[in-house]
Parts: structure tokens; sequence; C-alpha cells
């Protein structure tokens, strides 16, 4: 509840007789009110694995977290009591929550709310693919031909080694504006990645590579999870 401290007005009257009227001096003393406590900050989050959640809380003031809450799309929410103090990494494990029974999933967003004596707080995460393809390089051969290098970004921590990892694309899209070339792949990653414009299906304004122009490359896989990058050439 915000608080407010009335000024103290002291004054002295004055009366002028022959004018029959009264001057009042005073001194307003300043008014303050009180601020409401600034909510923590999420500052980063990972997903360890299907059923694990660390989330990262900054904050200029301390505070203790007293319930979390997991909620997938469909509002379904596991819950959990505990005692957390911020600013710190809180760490959720879904087999320790009750309420729900979902696990976590690749491409899917979740819901975080922490609960402090302030009220609730809610956080948005999203499970990406740990070993989802990332594009090294691209460069542009002609005004129709364009070369991308792909490798996984695993962890060394997951798979042993660094940028580890492998996964298959079924589908290339190169897209400007509203206009897309399409086509059909069985591409595996890591490698290198050619695309024709002249080989692809378009949907749209027919267009080529010209160069200050940037292009959108959508590479879909079988599980039809999508990543794009943006590339000038």
């Amino acid at each position: 509840m915000n608080r407010k401290m009335l000024g103290v007005v002291l004054g002295a009257g004055i009366i002028a007789s022959a004018l029959g009227v009264v001057f009042v001096t005073g001194i307003i003393g300043p008014s303050t009110q009180g601020k409401s406590k600034p909510s923590p900050t999420m500052s980063g989050y990972t997903f360890s694995n299907n059923n694990q959640l660390s989330i990262s809380l900054t904050s200029s003031q301390t505070g203790t977290i007293t319930l979390a809450k997991v909620c997938n799309v469909a509002n379904s929410c596991y819950s959990e009591a505990i005692s957390f103090s911020y600013p710190g990494k809180l760490d959720l494990n879904l087999n320790n929550m009750v309420g729900a029974t979902f696990v976590f999933q690749y491409y899917s967003n979740y819901t975080v709310v922490l609960t402090d004596s302030t009220g609730n707080h809610n956080y948005q995460t999203h499970y990406a693919d740990p070993y989802g393809p990332v594009m090294s390089s691209s460069s542009f051969s002609n005004n129709t031909a364009v070369v991308l290098c792909f490798h996984a970004n695993g962890t060394y921590t997951q798979c042993g080694t660094d940028a580890c990892g492998s996964g298959t694309l079924a589908k290339a899209q190169v897209c400007y504006s509203s206009s897309c070339y399409s086509q059909t792949i069985i591409f595996s990653y890591p490698g290198i990645l050619s695309l024709n414009l002249n080989s692809m299906a378009s949907s749209g304004t027919a267009f080529t590579f010209t160069s200050g122009s940037t292009y959108t490359i959508v590479l879909t896989d079988p599980d039809r999870a999508s990543y794009s990058w943006q590339i000038t050439k």
C-alpha cells in the first residue's frame, strides 16, 4: 500500500487592520510517496532435459519466492511450494512438482509463474533443440545461387565436443519481402547446402540476388520445426 506523508504547514497570520485582510505565510514540507518493490528479472534460463529447467533471476532488492508454477500453452500447470531467495539461480524439476503430467518438448513454449510477497511474476521460456542447425557462413555464387554452411549447436557437456550433434532438414525456402522460393530437400548437417533459385518453386514475385539486399533462409526438419536466418549479399 502506498503511504503519503503530508507536509506540515507552519504559518504566521499577519493582520493588517487598516485593510482588514488576513495574510498567511507558510512552509510546506516535501511530499513523499512510497515506491513498490521492483519485480525480479529473468536474465537467462536453461533446459537440462525434458523435466529440468533452471532460471536465473536478478533484482536490485532481495526477496523470497514461495510458489513456483510451470505451465504449457494449454495452461496445464505444475506447481511447487518453495523457499527461494533471489537474486540467484532457481532449479525446477517437474518430478518434484504436482498438478500436471506433461514433459518439456522441443520447439514448445512454457510460462513460469513465480510468487513472492508482492504477487505473481510471469516469465516466458522456449525449449529449443540443443542440436538444431547453426549457420556458420554463407556465400553467393551468382544472382541465383547461394552456398550455406551448417553445424549443430550441441555443447561439450551434451555430447563431448564443441558444435556437435547432427540432424536432417527436409525443406528449404529463400524469401525476399513476401515472395519465396521453396524446395524439398534431404540435407544432413553438419555440412554444406547449395541452393539455386532456378531449381526451386516460386510463390509471389520472382526475384534474384542483388547486392545490398537481405534474404531470409527458412529450413524445416522432418518434425516440421523451422529454423530461419537472414543473409545479405
